[in-house]
């Protein structure tokens, strides 16, 4: 075995290791508070209807966190997504509350409230 070789390899090794000391030291997240959303793959299965509330805040963070969770929810094929032109008159900033009549008046079965903030230096608040 090469120099190179045995380098490598014993960088993989540290590599693996931190990997595994790291997972026996996270503690699981608690996930409690999340509800249940069950869906079937079913031919004649129709998809739920999921809006996603608009983003009208001018701050990047919550603009692009938005577009991500609207972008996977509609490349997953799971749901059908509501059009942003639907969306009801109403405020959507980090701490306003759904109107949830009105989006159902829309049509949408399912609401997603995506929304991130600056909080403190380098970070965000979603």
């Amino acid at each position: 075995m090469t120099l190179s070789q045995k380098l490598l390899f014993g960088l993989l090794s540290l590599l693996s290791l931190t990997t595994i000391a790291r997972a026996q030291v996270t503690p699981p997240a608690d996930e409690s508070v999340l509800g249940t959303l069950v869906v079937t793959a079913d031919e004649k299965a129709q998809l739920l209807r999921v809006a996603i509330l608009p983003s009208l805040s001018p701050v990047h963070e919550d603009v692009v966190v938005r577009g991500i969770v609207h972008r996977d929810f509609e490349i997953s094929g799971f749901f059908e997504m509501l059009s942003d032109a639907k969306a009801p008159d109403g405020l959507y900033g980090f701490d306003d509350p759904i109107d949830l009549a009105a989006w159902q008046s829309v049509g949408a079965e399912a609401i997603v409230k995506v929304a991130a903030k600056p909080f403190g230096k380098d970070k965000i608040k979603v």
